[in-house]
């Protein structure tokens, strides 16, 4: 007798966080609980709906393994958040889900530094393009003008030397760093390629070992069309290290993205409010790009492929038929989720108001995706994906720090209904981050807040 074929759903999931946004906890914990499913802690299709998980894959295209268990311990037994994401990893799965039949889902997700996020435009662009695109910013947004004054002032000198060109722009490049600006390109500027970050040397040694491009031999910046045209030659050798650049940093995770099906944007608002104008502008400035970049709900022939996709999976035998004959990997995410995270930071009163800003920062930037023939679902959340804080009757908030192993008592910020119209960088905005709690035994993930509306909208279908 032959067994029936089991059809896979294949959900390929980026994973794009904004400033100290919390991806690593977020995947810790979203795996933690996939490979543990319990429906009355994390409710899927309002808790008919069991993740039966079946094994871990190995990841694909030359990326490391997410770190999964690593990330776990280090939040269970130092009590400490994760250190930020230095490479790229991939986590793999394969699943069953209660509510489905002769079908078996095959999650996959991607985690890289968010820094890249700065070097993305690069898969798409030629040195001269980059070079504009870097110049316009600086010219055009007073948020970076103010630091790249010096930068622009000196490519006006026709005799400034090749060094004292990249010693001016790695000084605006730190500038930027210091006061929260995120596009920073090349990101490995902040990142190494063998993953240094500047925020783990001592102050006296950071920017001192990063280089504007791979290294001190291949560094590399923008330059504006006049200057190219005036000196060919540094030119052209600017260009050759920026396609080294390009085709080792930016082409591989491009490539990946561009085959993503789904996108999770995760967002820390309180960051920003705590941050101010410059920090909100640079992290939409990011947004900006990656939509650009992206092009989500691309469509195929002029039909949408989140239509083609629903209508596909309607009629099985169809959707199987037209898979093998035809490899549909053809890109377009079709859905995309921002969330508002560590929504434990603020009172429970207060977390729809981080939604509210979310939406309200990012809604025109994805606009033009979603309207006209092209379909896209979008959706908005506020989530913790590790609750570390219980909420009070009377506006406060409990939780440990990591200075101390005893319950204290605070009061955070109260978050506004609306961004200000003023920079609000002097209201004194504060949002204190606590130790997390994770239980100790591993197949027992940790609380959330909402993370499971998250994954329900990730996994649905």
């Amino acid at each position: 007798m032959r067994l029936p074929k089991f059809h896979t759903v294949a959900h390929r999931v980026g994973v794009v966080g904004l400033y100290r946004a919390g991806k690593t906890v977020f995947l810790t914990s979203l795996i933690n609980h996939l490979q543990n499913h319990d429906p009355r802690v994390l409710p899927i299709a309002d808790g008919q709906s069991r993740i039966i998980f079946r094994r871990q894959l190995p990841p694909e295209n030359g990326f490391e393994e997410f770190p999964y268990f690593e990330h776990r311990d280090k939040l269970v037994y130092s009590r400490q958040w994760p250190v930020k994401t230095r490479a790229t990893c991939q986590y793999r799965c394969q699943y069953y889900r209660s509510d489905w039949n002769l079908s078996r889902g095959e999650l996959s997700l991607l985690d890289f530094p968010g820094e890249r996020l700065a070097d993305l435009p690069m898969a798409g662009c030629t040195y001269g393009q980059w070079s504009d695109f870097i110049l316009t910013l600086f010219r055009e947004h007073n948020e970076y003008r103010v630091y790249s004054q010096p930068y622009l002032d000196l490519l006006a000198r026709p005799d400034a030397s090749p060094e004292a060109l990249i010693n001016t722009y790695r000084r605006v490049l730190k500038d930027l760093f210091l006061n929260f600006r995120p596009v920073i390109s090349p990101s490995t500027f902040i990142l190494t390629d063998a993953g240094l970050w500047v925020g783990d040397l001592p102050p006296e040694q950071r920017f001192e070992t990063n280089y504007v491009g791979l290294d001190r031999e291949n560094q590399f910046l923008p330059l504006p069309r006049e200057v190219r045209d005036r000196r060919p030659e540094l030119a052209g050798a600017f260009a050759s290290r920026y396609e080294v650049y390009r085709e080792r940093i930016a082409v591989p995770l491009a490539r990946w993205m561009q085959k993503c099906d789904e996108l999770v944007v995760l967002v820390d608002v309180t960051t920003l409010l705590a941050g101010g104008l410059g920090m909100y502008e640079g992290n939409r400035e990011l947004l900006r790009n990656l939509m650009t970049f992206l092009n989500p709900g691309q469509n195929l022939w002029g039909v949408s492929l989140s239509v083609i996709g629903r209508t596909l999976r309607m009629f099985r035998p169809l959707h199987d038929y037209v898979s093998e004959k035809w490899d549909l990997t053809w890109g377009g995410i079709r859905r995309i989720a921002f969330v508002a995270t560590k929504a434990d930071k603020v009172h429970a009163s207060q977390r729809q108001h981080l939604q509210m800003l979310l939406k309200d920062m990012v809604e025109d930037l994805v606009g033009p995706y979603v309207e006209g023939s092209i379909r896209l679902d979008v959706d908005y959340f506020v989530c913790a994906a590790v609750n570390s804080t219980r909420s009070t009757a009377d506006g406060r908030l409990q939780a440990r720090f990591r200075s101390s192993d005893k319950t204290e008592v605070y009061t955070p910020s109260l978050v506004p209904t609306a961004w200000p119209h003023e920079d609000w960088s002097e209201m004194g905005l504060r949002y204190p981050n606590v130790a997390p709690w994770m239980p100790p035994r591993r197949d027992a993930p940790p609380d959330h807040l909402e993370l499971n509306r998250v994954a329900d909208y990730l996994l649905n279908g």
